[in-house]
């Protein structure tokens, strides 16, 4: 039988074993070492919840312009429609657009002032965000939007614009403007006065060099569908989403609309995790599961909206952070699992005599708390 002593030293032995140790610091420290781990690569994330649930997300959304694509936006045609000078459509849109921070705004801008054009400055300026912006230019006021907040109505004709400021002379368009820039993958912007549009103009934009190898990345990781949300026309963004290998398009969106959408994924038990920049990103970024902000490029109302934040521009983060996230979770497992099995082989052996003391203490509670914590370490190493 077995002596009292013996007894005590097998209920002392348990105890040490029971000691729950590896266990309350299998997921902290795995949790911290990535969150410090992702700090160090410009990756700000404000709680580990977001790294665990980023892990089981399932539907990524992106936006377009500034999240796939680089968001140097640069001005390719200007057209007046009947007679007006296209000259002048370029001055009076980049005239209206000065003071707005938007990248199809800026591009404007930098294009009638590349071109020497004197800009007047306008008054009583109004933005309607994801649909346009007004003001007044000498004594008549303008809209800029885009084509499908207007009442089109066909040009009797068009005349380019032909300058070295803009890149080379465009093609001239007798008929329909919109389409045909539109199905060059050209995002369109009109310029309209009182009795409608006077003018377009085309911009391009180009999916960020890592784009497509980042997404396919994250197809592999266990995404299930990726898609793009976007203001833009549906023939601009097909040709981005193509390039980068995206599922799905939702093109021409509102911000409540893309909110409406996050919701609509969420609905049919999708965990989504919504990609942006920009102030029409923000609703969706906080209704997501989680929110990934720009934030080399983006506004301070998206990074708040956010649960987390790249912080340099380079769009292969949103690879690693999916990668980091994933490992994250596997760690945790790790750790809890290793640790309930070492305590539950040892505890096994107490009764037997093959469990002395020391090695409760030095293998089952401080071994594997080092061990536990250890693991946790090589998140640093995730790329």
């Amino acid at each position: 039988g077995v002596t009292q002593s013996t007894a005590i030293v097998y209920g002392l032995t348990l105890i040490v074993l029971a000691c729950p140790c590896a266990f309350v610091i299998a997921t902290p420290v795995s949790v911290v070492s990535s969150i410090t781990a992702a700090a160090r690569e410009g990756i700000v994330i404000t709680g580990g919840v977001h790294l665990e649930t980023l892990a089981d997300a399932t539907v990524a959304l992106f936006d377009k312009t500034g999240t796939v694509t680089t968001g140097v936006l640069s001005v390719t045609d200007v057209v007046g429609f009947d007679g007006t000078d296209p000259t002048e459509v370029l001055a009076v849109a980049a005239a209206i657009e000065s003071d707005s921070t938007h990248p199809i705004a800026r591009a404007i801008w930098a294009a009638g002032d590349a071109a020497g054009l004197q800009l007047r400055a306008p008054t009583a300026v109004e933005s309607t965000t994801g649909v346009g912006i007004a003001g007044v230019v000498g004594t008549e006021r303008y809209r800029i939007g885009k084509p499908d907040a207007f009442a089109l109505e066909r040009p009797a004709s068009v005349t380019p614009l032909d300058t070295a400021a803009i890149d080379g002379p465009v093609e001239r368009i007798d008929r329909d403007v919109v389409a045909p820039l539109e199905a060059a993958g050209k995002t369109v912007v009109l310029l309209a006065d009182a009795g409608g549009p006077v003018g377009a103009v085309a911009l391009a934009d180009t999916p960020r060099p890592d784009a497509a190898e980042t997404i396919a990345a994250l197809g592999r990781s266990g995404l299930g569908t990726t898609a793009l949300l976007t203001g833009d026309n549906e023939r601009a963004a097909a040709a981005i989403a193509a390039a980068a290998g995206i599922d799905t398009v939702h093109a021409g969106l509102l911000p409540d609309e893309k909110l409406a959408l996050v919701e609509a994924y969420q609905a049919d038990g999708a965990t989504v995790v919504m990609f942006g920049d920009g102030v029409n990103d923000a609703p969706a970024l906080a209704a997501a599961d989680v929110g990934v902000a720009m934030g080399a490029r983006g506004t301070d109302i998206a990074i708040d909206a956010a649960d987390i934040t790249l912080l340099d521009d380079g769009f292969a983060q949103t690879g690693r952070l999916r990668r980091l996230a994933v490992a994250t979770r596997r760690v945790i497992r790790q750790n809890i699992g290793a640790a309930l099995l070492v305590k539950a082989l040892l505890a096994v052996g107490v009764p037997f005599g093959l469990v002395p003391i020391w090695a409760a203490v030095l293998i089952g509670d401080a071994g594997m708390t080092i061990a536990v914590t250890s693991n946790a370490l090589r998140l640093r190493s995730v790329s």
